[in-house]
């Protein structure tokens, strides 16, 4: 921002504020997103935005996990219900798209998708967790969590994404 003390961004894609937000931390000066329809403007103060060191680490991986453009969103969990998780567990997130995706680093984003699916336990296992979903009455596919091995998939493409 050499030289000037406000950028505005006009854009209506969420992909775009969450880059904004991951950059905002470098940038010295206001920072701001011009979005909605002509009739309807809104401008976001992305410089205001707070994140905990954490969350701020996290953004990019998180939106790429959680859905973006190139990867799918966990079914019935849309960005609010999984922000609650992140802000919470985001630690999770860590070593996701940094280097060669290793089996601990799969194992953390499981442990991540478990607190979506089942808040209240302290499963680590996606298998485990889908199973007892199932005992307890839930038989629609699109309720239940993935799979370990679609899950696995999902977090190789949500490394990429965040890699690239």
């Amino acid at each position: 921002m050499d030289g000037y003390e406000r950028i505005i961004v006009s854009c209506r894609d969420t992909d775009v504020l969450v880059l904004l937000t991951h950059f905002a931390g470098q940038l010295n000066g206001e920072l701001w997103m011009r979005t909605g329809t002509r009739q309807e403007r809104r401008y976001v103060a992305v410089h205001d935005i707070q994140l905990t060191p954490t969350m701020q680490r996290n953004i990019l991986v998180y939106h790429a996990v959680t859905g973006c453009d190139t990867v799918s969103q966990p079914s019935g969990h849309g960005k609010k219900t999984t922000w609650k998780v992140f802000q919470q567990h985001g630690a999770l997130l860590d070593d996701l798209g940094h280097g060669t995706l290793s089996e601990s680093t799969i194992r953390s984003v499981e442990e991540f998708f478990c607190r979506i699916y089942s808040p209240a336990s302290d499963e680590t296992n996606i298998n485990d967790v889908r199973y007892r979903m199932f005992q307890k009455g839930t038989k629609d596919q699109e309720k239940l969590p993935p799979s370990r091995k679609c899950l696995e998939q999902h977090i190789k493409r949500a490394h990429h994404q965040a890699q690239v």
